[in-house]
């Protein structure tokens, strides 16, 4: 029941959003409620593992939000080093989501179940911000086969959770999640700083027509 509800609310936020994104009234309010999102999400998944990585946490959390700008600056390429950024952000959360799945478990066999509600309830800001970021940088296909990846993830973590906590120590998977916290609010920053025009430019510096034409 927890892996059907965590699958299900990865999607509820990309339909939500493809359905009222659609709505050229509250296009820009929608995205704006969206940046809010993510930045909450973000700061959550700090708070979270703030305990268990202590002040190197923040140290990557940090390097995850002003490498980039840094990078950027020093290589004078900032399409290439968004586009490694959101590589980098998606790839976290894929084990992030492993991690999320191998939770679920535990809240299926009776045990942690407060923490597999909290996982189910996360998962919808979290495919939000995953569907965003991906959706409005490159295009509605990889957003599609990216969310895909992610609901595979949490499946494989779901039914291989002690590889999953084998993977790396508790301290060390904190330290990602911080990195990856950081690069989401490298990501969003970035989409907010490009901004909206009538064809949508999308973060990586070119125009993304979609997969239909102009998207509207």
């Amino acid at each position: 029941m927890y892996l059907v509800a965590g699958i299900t609310a990865l999607l509820i936020g990309p339909i939500a959003y493809q359905f009222l994104h659609g709505l050229a009234r509250i296009r820009r309010a929608l995205d704006l409620a969206v940046t809010g999102v993510i930045t909450a999400l973000a700061l959550l998944i700090l708070w979270d593992t703030g305990e268990t990585g202590g002040w190197l946490t923040v140290a990557f959390a940090l390097v995850g939000l002003a490498g980039p700008l840094v990078a950027e600056a020093l290589l004078h390429r900032e399409r290439g080093v968004h586009a490694a950024t959101l590589v980098v952000g998606v790839a976290g959360l894929l084990l992030h989501s492993a991690a999320d799945g191998a939770a679920l478990l535990s809240g299926h066999l009776g045990h942690h179940e407060a923490l597999s509600l909290a996982v189910v309830l996360h998962n919808v800001p979290a495919g939000l911000a995953i569907w965003w970021l991906v959706q409005t940088n490159v295009g509605t296909r990889a957003a599609v086969f990216v969310l895909g990846l992610l609901v595979a993830a949490t499946v494989a973590g779901y039914f291989a959770a002690s590889a999953v906590a084998s993977v790396a120590s508790e301290a060390e998977f904190a330290w990602l999640q911080a990195f990856v916290a950081g690069s989401l609010l490298h990501l969003t920053y970035h989409r907010l700083r490009h901004g909206h025009n009538g064809h949508a430019s999308n973060g990586l510096g070119h125009h993304d027509h979609g997969d239909s034409g102009h998207r509207h």
